[in-house]
């Protein structure tokens, strides 16, 4: 926005609509350090545990290369050296939707011996509680229903009815190709239902206008077909 969004902005309000200026400023007082440590405890920069030789962990550059402020900007709002895949980000949404507490996803549920025909549920491994404030989890969930809910949410193109309440962010990933030119990413994760979140899903689109624009529509579909609305196309 390059009017800019005035003075006194709010953590809501900086979610609702990405203010990047506002997390950078916000970022810069916290420190890279507790940027980081809160950032591994969420699962970016590791493996997530799934099942799967290819996953990869992503990246959180070490503490002694992100000193100068510009770069604390960028990682505030996960720009420069920060790499992370669309399965971390949506284990991040799911930890914000249930209020601080992190998952291990799984592909299996259950197992069959060989020569049985009942399946052996395999239990899911114990959540991670961070132990967050109650203050810190309602304003950073507001800040994402407004996302989706509010006139000014970018990620308002998401919603696929006016019952089913849900948070979310948006994100643009941009890149240089050299001579003024550059790429951008779109980024977008959600919960839901806000209240009691039963599912988290990330997307990502290469080559998009920004996440609200270019996937909104994507996520909207996706969110539709699993709650038998619509298809919001």
């Amino acid at each position: 926005k390059t009017a800019g969004h005035g003075i006194g902005l709010d953590m809501e309000t900086g979610i609702e609509q990405s203010c990047n200026v506002y997390f950078c400023s916000l970022g810069q007082k916290c420190g890279y350090y507790s940027i980081r440590e809160m950032a591994l405890k969420l699962g970016l920069g590791r493996k997530s545990g799934l099942d799967l030789d290819a996953e990869v962990p992503g990246r959180l550059p070490a503490v002694r290369s992100v000193v100068r402020l510009g770069d604390i900007a960028n990682a505030s709002v996960g720009q420069g050296s920060i790499e992370a895949t669309p399965l971390q980000m949506a284990v991040l949404a799911g930890a914000i939707g249930m209020g601080g507490r992190v998952c291990r996803p799984r592909l299996v549920i259950g197992q069959r011996p060989a020569g049985e025909d009942d399946f052996i549920e395999m239990p899911a491994q114990p959540l991670t509680n961070l132990q967050w404030s109650a203050t810190t989890v309602d304003t950073i969930k507001r800040g994402m229903r407004r996302v989706i809910h509010a006139p000014m949410g970018t990620g308002r193109i998401a919603r696929f009815d006016d019952e089913t309440m849900m948070g979310g962010k948006t994100g643009t990933a941009e890149f240089s190709l050299g001579n003024g030119n550059k790429k951008k990413w779109g980024w977008m994760m959600i919960f839901v239902p806000y209240d009691k979140p039963r599912y988290a899903v990330a997307i990502i689109v290469e080559n998009a206008e920004g996440g609200g624009r270019t996937v909104g529509p994507r996520m909207k579909q996706l969110l539709a077909g699993i709650f038998g609305k619509a298809d919001g196309t």
